[in-house]
């Protein structure tokens, strides 16, 4: 026990010398001149006599930066222009172009092994996440991505997804969630302005230390201009401010949260009078903010110091021109002030605030900016994460035009949601969830579709009488006779509801709520639908391709075995539709 006691207080006292060792070379370092820093390597080869550890010379480089960039300070150790930390280059001549076309050429070998893979659009979605964004995401954070790397980037991963065909559905589409139509497809663009937003959150948060401290001058280095603190950090807009001076990265993540800040200053006739005059996306002149220093530092800085509340008009050119330390020039400027604000009567006075919802998805939650660039949820003092952060700068965002093709088609409202929520719990396999993804979105090659690409004359090839849109196809086809009639009646005698009918509506889109019919009944009818629909686009293709032509018996056949193979994967699994399958295997 003795022994024990005095090896943990050995290894304690191991620890303390290490960190000390450590602090002294720091200290060393970070106030050194060149006389300095060999005075301190001779007191750590005496601090190592006495105490037993010693600094791995063979693992320590030594960077030159600034007037010390091509000297060699102490011959000890092996002196580098650039040195690798975590997988990443940093130094004088740290080549980002080497560093990010080896990182492109890595992620396409591994995404070319998947090629050959039949996979579903899920399956795709998943390895890019995990192979290809996981692989660059730590490089990207730490020096940013170069524009012309970027876009390969997406190329790669969009190319991937699509199997290198032509995107049939929109982008912004396929990285909406499954339950608004999309693929959960990664916003590429989005991911990197969160890491970025992440960066600038986490330096104004922390109180200045020696790994923040560069970062924390060029954030302010218009706070004296404007007599504002974290200034930039402020703004929704600096399009038309000269950053040109501050470095890269900087200047990106500062890009990145003015998009933030933009996202969370909606104007309303509460919060108008507060808004910031300078920096201001909803204040512009020509597309482009205004940025009048002199204004700001002598107290113009809000919509309020120009407005009279009382009056409900501008303040009198007499106070302002009191006011003004730096007076030349300020009348033209004043007139370009009222002109971005010609509308902050009629925006202040605004009862009807709100983006309609009938037009835009609604977050439950928005963004709010502490005083120090703290990034909290509303009303809430919870902390924002990665995941939400990114659905805040892809949302609010237009529902798909599917949404309105398909309301016009069928010339009534309906849920977009439901329709979306249908493919989340369908029984079908994932070719077929796939199928009728694409049918929604209208992505299918029907025969109406590719005239347009002057393939073919639109005539359907199954009846060769009318043009091929998808609801001839699936419901109006005349070679279809009775089908769905004869579906809906295998239905009836499995889920025993005597008044399911399966109309337009529900063929194109899904069954969505059918009156005093549960959760359980509407997802088995839907697999019925679903493989149903296969079968028909099979049937037509066939009769396309291969000039076969099957009866609508034959299309009973493959729906009767397609339920079937079904029933056997989930009677087991689903407890709530263990009846409905033993009875399909019984009765198809």
């Amino acid at each position: 026990m003795t022994k024990l006691k005095a090896s943990v207080y050995h290894l304690k006292v191991t620890k303390i010398i290490w960190k000390l060792e450590l602090v002294c070379l720091l200290m060393i370092l970070y106030h050194s001149t060149e006389n300095s820093i060999r005075k301190g390597f001779e007191i750590l080869s005496t601090y190592e006599k006495a105490s037993g550890p010693k600094m791995n010379i063979k693992k320590t480089k030594g960077l030159g930066i600034g007037a010390w960039k091509t000297k060699r300070l102490v011959d000890k150790i092996e002196w580098s222009q650039s040195v690798k930390g975590l997988g990443v280059y940093y130094g004088n001549e740290a080549n980002i172009d080497v560093q990010w076309q080896q990182k492109l050429h890595k992620a396409k070998t591994k995404l070319g092994i998947w090629k050959g893979r039949d996979l579903t659009f899920e399956g795709k979605v998943l390895l890019i996440k995990s192979l290809v964004l996981s692989s660059v995401g730590y490089l990207a954070e730490m020096q940013g991505i170069p524009n012309k790397y970027l876009k390969e980037l997406k190329k790669m991963c969009w190319a991937f997804l699509w199997d290198n065909k032509p995107h049939t559905v929109a982008d912004r589409i396929c990285t909406l969630s499954k339950e608004h139509g999309g693929l959960n497809m990664v916003d590429i663009d989005a991911c990197i302005v969160v890491k970025q937003i992440k960066w600038v959150n986490r330096i104004c948060q922390s109180s200045e230390e020696v790994w923040n401290c560069i970062a924390k001058y060029w954030f302010r280095i218009y706070d004296k201009t404007f007599d504002t603190q974290n200034f930039l950090c402020q703004c929704s807009n600096l399009e038309s401010l000269d950053l040109h001076k501050i470095p890269k990265f900087y200047r990106d993540c500062l890009t990145s949260w003015s998009t933030l800040v933009q996202k969370s200053s909606v104007l309303n006739k509460e919060n108008i009078l507060n808004q910031p005059l300078f920096g201001n996306n909803n204040v512009k002149i020509g597309d482009k903010p205004l940025f009048f220093g002199h204004w700001a530092r002598s107290g113009f800085k809000k919509f309020k110091d120009v407005w009279s509340i009382n009056s409900g008009t501008f303040v009198d050119e007499s106070v302002i021109l009191n006011r003004l330390q730096n007076k030349s020039n300020w009348m033209s400027e004043w007139v370009k002030l009222k002109k971005a604000l010609k509308n902050c009567n009629k925006m202040a006075g605004a009862d009807n605030d709100t983006v309609a919802e009938s037009d835009y998805i609604k977050l439950t939650y928005s963004v709010s900016l502490g005083e120090n660039c703290e990034l909290h949820l509303s009303n809430t003092r919870k902390t924002v994460g990665s995941k939400k952060l990114y659905r805040i700068l892809v949302y609010p965002v237009k529902y798909p035009t599917a949404k309105i093709y398909w309301g016009q088609i069928l010339n009534k409202q309906f849920s977009w949601q439901k329709v979306c929520e249908n493919l989340i719990g369908c029984l079908c396999n994932r070719k077929i969830i796939e199928f009728q993804w694409k049918c929604i979105h209208g992505a299918i090659y029907t025969e109406k579709r590719l005239r347009k690409f002057k393939k073919s004359n639109g005539i359907c090839r199954v009846c060769n009488k009318y043009e091929e849109t998808q609801q001839h196809l699936f419901h109006d086809c005349a070679c279809l006779c009775n089908l769905w009639e004869q579906i809906s009646n295998l239905i009836k005698k499995v889920t025993g509801e005597s008044e399911i009918t399966i109309l337009l509506e529900q063929v194109l889109l899904g069954c969505s709520s059918v009156a005093n019919v549960d959760n359980a009944k509407i997802k088995y009818i839907n697999m019925v639908i679903f493989n149903t629909k296969w079968v028909i686009w099979k049937n037509r293709n066939k009769a396309k391709y291969e000039n076969i032509k099957q009866t609508p018996s034959d299309m009973i056949r493959y729906v009767k075995s397609e339920c079937r193979s079904v029933a056997k994967c989930y009677r087991r699994n689903i407890k709530e539709l263990q009846t409905y399958m033993e009875k399909t295997l019984h009765i198809m």
